[in-house]
């Protein structure tokens, strides 16, 4: 749907959800390690794509998802203009297009004027659609005027070290989320479609972090998720932090939340100015009703993403399957936590050269670099697909200064990192 429509329906509906409900698995819904994003035409028939290069069509009344794609990669954005013309994008150069409601999928990324790495995130109105990414390096954001015949590629690394979603707002006035060259999280807000760009987010925001997910619950109110880099390998180490506005994107403020940990939040939604939830990737589902100061612990839904608003009664989540809010809730009890994939960084401190030693828990889409001790980005190290089990990765010093940095490990279940003393030559 059109995302300016959902934020007048948030407003003139606001009462309608003033009560506390839960989050149930959609009937005949497929798992998987995590769907990352999600699209509905209306509040049946939608697609859904995941980790497992698979693409599904869903229609909600009848309980069938139909396989309609596979990508043979890591799928993470889909955006539809209508119920026929649809777009996928993946963790590597692939994007495709329907025009038949996914009966059929043509590659397109051969038009695009500069190749792009992946599409993060993508958002439409009327029959321009933007493109952004990536989250691990080369920020961009593509635009087509035109249902993705032509496109109009803008190099962000100007602004922004990696980018990660977008939200357009309204005609002229587009948003897109990210990690900013000196390792903040930040947003960044377009006022003639995309042309030129300003960051828009306060200087105090926090360092080594991604401005993740938007939701814009009402024309002046709106919300960004913010991943934070665990530095410590320890949870409790850094605190769970959104972004919010309340007028219209103009500047956004940061939110410390009462949570008390890091969840490594991702996916946040809400339906109105005060009434949301937010996901971590392992550390369960979160509920607040005061526009994000106090959070309860609602379930223990792992790996949340995409919060997609239908209409004023109905909204879905994306995570390891797909998710539709009805019912009632109290609260539960935390779940243990088993924090994904390990990094041990050695000799540590370290001279001309050391080592980065990586346990992975499962296959999965990785990035490691050299950042400077605040996230400013320095040198990437290795990118790419990796199996299960141990990998071991050289690093080289010999151009690095002495002092203190930070080797990052960036992957779909998690964000971690080890601080790295390089020594004097």
């Amino acid at each position: 749907m059109n995302r300016f429509i959902f934020s007048l329906l948030s407003f003139l509906f606001v009462i309608n959800y003033s009560f506390s409900q839960t989050w149930s698995a959609v009937a005949g819904a497929p798992t998987a390690l995590r769907f990352d994003d999600i699209y509905f035409v209306n509040d049946s028939i939608g697609w859904a794509v995941n980790n497992n290069g698979l693409v599904y069509k869903a229609n909600v009344r009848s309980k069938t998802w139909n396989p309609q794609l596979t990508t043979r990669t890591y799928n993470r954005s889909v955006e539809f203009l209508d119920d026929t013309t649809g777009f996928v994008g993946t963790i590597s150069s692939a994007v495709y297009k329907t025009s038949d409601a996914g009966m059929s999928w043509k590659r397109i990324d051969s038009r695009f004027p500069v190749a792009v790495p992946a599409v993060c995130g993508m958002s439409h109105r009327g029959d321009t659609i933007v493109m952004v990414g990536s989250y691990f390096a080369s920020p961009y954001v593509n635009r087509s005027f035109d249902r993705g015949k032509t496109w109009t590629y803008t190099d962000m690394s100007s602004l922004a070290s990696g980018l990660v979603d977008t939200w357009f707002k309204s005609k002229d006035t587009i948003f897109v989320s990210g990690n900013g060259v000196d390792g903040r999280g930040i947003v960044l807000r377009s006022a003639d479609t995309g042309k030129t760009w300003k960051e828009v987010t306060t200087p105090n925001t926090v360092p080594t972090s991604w401005g993740w997910k938007f939701i814009f619950p009402t024309p002046s109110v709106g919300y960004v998720s913010l991943e934070e880099v665990d530095i410590n390998d320890n949870y409790l180490s850094t605190k769970t932090r959104i972004l919010k506005t309340t007028n219209g994107g103009r500047s956004w403020n940061l939110i410390d939340t009462n949570i008390g940990k890091n969840i490594d939040i991702q996916g946040i939604g809400f339906i109105n100015a005060n009434h949301g939830w937010i996901g971590g990737n392992s550390q369960g589902m979160y509920e607040t009703k005061d526009g994000g100061s106090t959070w309860k612990l609602v379930n223990n839904y792992e790996n949340m993403d995409r919060f997609f608003p239908v209409n004023k009664n109905t909204y879905y989540f994306s995570g390891t399957t797909i998710f539709q809010l009805n019912g009632l809730i109290t609260g539960i009890d935390p779940p243990p936590f088993i924090p994904a994939h390990s990094l041990e960084i050695y000799p540590n401190p370290a001279n001309l050269e050391c080592k980065a030693k990586v346990t992975f828990d499962k296959a999965t889409m990785a990035t490691i670099s050299l950042r400077d001790i605040t996230g400013r980005p320095m040198k990437e190290i290795y990118r790419g697909q990796v199996d299960a089990g141990e990998h071991i990765y050289d690093i080289e010093l010999k151009e690095v200064e002495a002092g203190e940095y930070v080797i990052y490990l960036l992957t779909n279940e998690r964000f971690l990192g080890k601080k790295l003393i390089k020594l004097k030559k």
